[in-house]
């Protein structure tokens, strides 16, 4: 769709978008650029370590160049490029034409636009819930795990950290989804945060759906979420820890005790429920 020339110092590396991060980071390697894509600015110019131009030989590839300017970066357009290439067929057509016709002055407009008509597609809504696992690095190499009152005072940072290395994906993680064929066609999309519940931080994903899962379309989801938080979505968060007033915090989505769960917000509710009954010959 888009074709980037990535000047860097003599070297040249011409490369067609939209594609995959962890691609293209290897080719960037290839010149010797190791700035990730959306730390790499557009239209450098002469005097820039880095210069980044953009073509295309489609229609809609020269209007979708039009958007970008020196404020977007490589990332910018890898994503971009990505959206509307694997725009839904019941939004693409109209989304070309809008594209071609110049109707958008930015691409975080076109961004906006095309995540507000996918979710059209979408109007049944859910949520599913999953517990948080912290752990503290003090700095000797022994980490320890935190309770759930920790986690609380620090759940803007944690939900940022999700949603900040969830964007950063290109590819959606839906292409990730290998469960049960009817519940793949009726999602949307799935966004990976947090929410409160009963005083605890837990870990949350809204989905958007054509229509109701079945039984065992949600417990297909169910386990597709499991397995995405088990081998550790986004880039592994644990790899990227929350500073904290007493040390490195880092987040799981997943640990392997027989409490973890995925649930629905009843099913949520009803294991809190049962959390705070008084134990038999309690006070």
């Amino acid at each position: 769709m888009i074709t980037a020339v990535i000047q860097h110092k003599k070297d040249t590396l011409v490369v067609e978008l939209p594609r995959a991060n962890t691609d293209l980071q290897i080719k960037l390697l290839s010149i010797g650029v190791r700035t990730l894509p959306q730390n790499i600015k557009l239209f450098g110019g002469e005097d820039a370590e880095i210069d980044v131009q953009l073509a295309s030989n489609s229609r809609v590839g020269q209007h979708l160049c039009r958007l970008f300017n020196t404020e977007n970066s490589l990332g910018d357009v890898n994503t971009t490029a990505y959206l509307v290439q694997t725009a839904d067929e019941g939004i693409k057509t109209d989304l070309e034409h809008d594209i071609y016709y110049d109707q958008y002055g930015t691409a975080a407009e076109l961004i906006n636009d095309i995540k507000d008509r996918t979710l059209a597609l979408g109007p049944v809504k859910m949520s599913l819930y999953f517990p948080l696992t912290g752990n503290i690095d003090e700095g000797d190499g022994n980490p320890f795990t935190v309770g759930d009152s920790f986690l609380y005072d620090y759940r803007y940072d944690i939900n940022d950290l999700i949603e900040e290395y969830q964007d950063r994906d290109v590819e959606s993680i839906l292409e990730y989804f290998d469960g049960d064929a009817g519940a793949k066609a009726k999602l949307v999309s799935a966004q990976w945060s947090t929410e409160i519940v009963d005083g605890t931080l837990y870990g949350k994903v809204d989905l958007r759906l054509r229509e109701e899962l079945t039984e065992d379309e949600l417990t297909s989801v169910k386990d597709w979420i499991t397995g995405q938080n088990s081998d550790g979505a986004f880039e592994c968060l644990e790899d990227h820890p929350i500073d904290s007033e007493d040390g490195k915090l880092s987040i799981s989505l997943w640990h392997g005790g027989n409490d973890y769960f995925v649930s629905t917000r009843d099913e949520l509710d009803e294991y809190i429920a049962q959390q705070n009954e008084p134990k038999i010959g309690g006070m």
